[in-house]
């Protein structure tokens, strides 16, 4: 029984004995900041402000000392304490600036002068390209945005639009219905000799309305 009231004795004198440092941490603009760091310089003494922002720390008496507050987006911020007494309580209100962040300065150049939406094609790939119909239609299908159900047709469709929205011109006449076979039947042929071919642009949308009415895509041979 002695040994126990002793052992009371003891923790009460501890528990009066303690010096502490307490306030509430604040950012400029006068809000609360959670979960900030509070620490002793030199120590492995520390503890972290609650949803209000306050603190309290247990620190070591007649010594002296820095106390250093910090979180992520403000600037940090050393504080000297004053010589703490033993039981002496220190009420600290501290305010961390918010770390204002520049940003450089970005130019955003075109690299190319876009005076219209169609592009050119290079012709000799219509000769050169492996494929088991080659042609023209073959060269247009490894465009961005054009694809066909198979390769052994020369249809094509443009940003999922149906093959028959896709114009055609030759020498600035549009060829009426180019694609004019039926299915299985002749399907890979193109309606066009390569070797006849000087220049191909193409356009996958944003023509101009001079091209006509349809919907998908337009092929200007020469």
């Amino acid at each position: 029984m002695k040994h126990f009231l002793f052992l009371i004795v003891l923790t009460l004198s501890f528990s009066s004995n303690a010096q502490t440092i307490e306030g509430f941490l604040t950012s400029n603009d006068g809000k609360a900041i959670e979960g900030a760091n509070i620490s002793i310089v030199g120590k492995n003494i520390g503890t972290t402000s609650d949803e209000k922002g306050f603190y309290s720390l247990k620190t070591s008496a007649n010594q002296s000392q820095e106390a250093i507050f910090s979180f992520i987006g403000y600037r940090s911020k050393k504080l000297k304490l004053p010589m703490l007494k033993m039981g002496q309580t220190y009420e600290l209100d501290v305010t961390l600036n918010v770390i204002g962040v520049s940003i450089d300065n970005i130019d955003v150049e075109d690299q190319k002068n876009r005076t219209n939406t169609f592009e050119k094609v290079d012709v000799k790939n219509a000769t050169s390209l492996p494929s088991t119909s080659g042609g023209v239609e073959s060269l247009i299908k490894t465009l961005p945005g054009v694809s066909s159900s198979t390769e052994l047709s020369s249809q094509y469709s443009v940003r999922g639009g149906n093959f028959d929205e896709n114009l055609v011109y030759v020498n600035g006449i549009e060829i009426y219905r180019p694609f004019l076979i039926r299915s299985g039947q002749q399907e890979g042929l193109s309606f066009v000799n390569s070797d006849l071919v000087s220049s191909i642009s193409f356009s996958a949308g944003g023509y101009a309305a001079q091209y006509g009415d349809k919907m998908s895509s337009v092929l200007d041979i020469k």
